[in-house]
């Protein structure tokens, strides 16, 4: 079971057995052959690009993904490391599971902040030298 939507109030965890890994392009969908572009990518040239880019790349089709709203113009090697490090995590989660007891967690996503880093750093961000007063 995936938890996708933490309890509320008296409402309880909702749940998932449609288990799903996001990247910072792309979401492995590990029950599922599916291939989805997001919705917010507008453009049907670039949406048929990014969906024939990943099934050149995962031509046998072992898991379905969804290609996210940051993958747009990006490059098919990039998407081809992001299905590379996706299916490394996978193996990882399973060999987890295998040896799993009953209420054991295989799998939990990044913090909130290291997120925010996957999902917003871009290969053309430079370090920086910045300086910020002292009595912030």
């Amino acid at each position: 079971m995936q938890v996708i939507k933490d309890p509320i109030g008296s409402k309880g965890a909702r749940l998932t057995s449609h288990l799903s890994l996001p990247s910072r392009y792309l979401v492995l969908l590990a029950t599922s052959r599916t291939i989805g572009v997001s919705a917010r990518i507008e453009d049907e040239a670039e949406r048929t690009r990014l969906r024939d880019a990943i099934l050149q790349i995962e031509a046998e089709r072992e898991h379905g993904y969804i290609v996210r709203t940051n993958a747009e113009g990006l490059p098919a090697e990039s998407l081809g490391d992001d299905i590379s490090y996706l299916k490394r995590v996978w193996r990882a989660v399973n060999a987890r599971f295998t040896n799993a007891r009953v209420g054991d967690c295989v799998y939990e996503d990044l913090s909130l902040p290291l997120r925010s880093v996957r999902d917003l750093m871009r290969a053309n961000i430079e370090k920086g030298a910045h300086r910020f007063p002292r009595n912030v």
